[in-house]
């Protein structure tokens, strides 16, 4: 049943491997899944919609569509020479005093579309400018 749902409900399909155990008199299996080698690695949600979920302790979040974009980018790797823009070293400036911001903040900051926030901070994140974190399920940036 895992074998199947790893093929089935992950895109890449993933390849778990397995252990027995014996505890307490019991047969215990333990399900292996290790880190994927092409990412993003997407699964579908309660709707059907296919998503990016990311680890966090011990519960699974759906991946902001930036924190996506910055996996599959760094899987499968891209140089390129980036110079800062006035809305990035306003970012910048900003973390430097207040220490994290979410998308919707470097919007309204910057005074930029979403299009523009979200690729922007892909490509910091990309070259390590930025970190995405998480709290309360909310996604923010924050300086390494």
């Amino acid at each position: 049943m895992v074998e199947q749902a790893a093929s089935m409900y992950c895109r890449p399909e993933q390849k778990p491997q397995f252990r027995l155990h014996r505890v307490e008199g019991k047969t215990v299996l333990e399900a292996i899944i290790a880190p994927a080698d092409e990412k993003p690695v997407s699964a579908p949600d309660e709707n059907g919609h296919w998503r990016v979920y990311f680890r966090v302790a011990d519960e699974n979040i759906a991946a902001h569509p930036i924190h996506a974009r910055v996996l599959s980018r760094v899987s499968h790797g891209s140089d390129r020479l980036v110079t800062f823009s006035e809305s990035e070293r306003m970012l910048l400036a900003y973390l430097r005093h207040h220490g994290s911001i979410t998308p919707e903040g470097y919007m309204k900051l910057a005074h930029i579309s979403r299009l523009t926030a979200e690729m922007s901070l892909a490509n910091l994140c990309e070259m390590n400018v930025l970190r995405i974190a998480y709290h309360d399920s909310r996604c923010i940036f924050t300086l390494p």
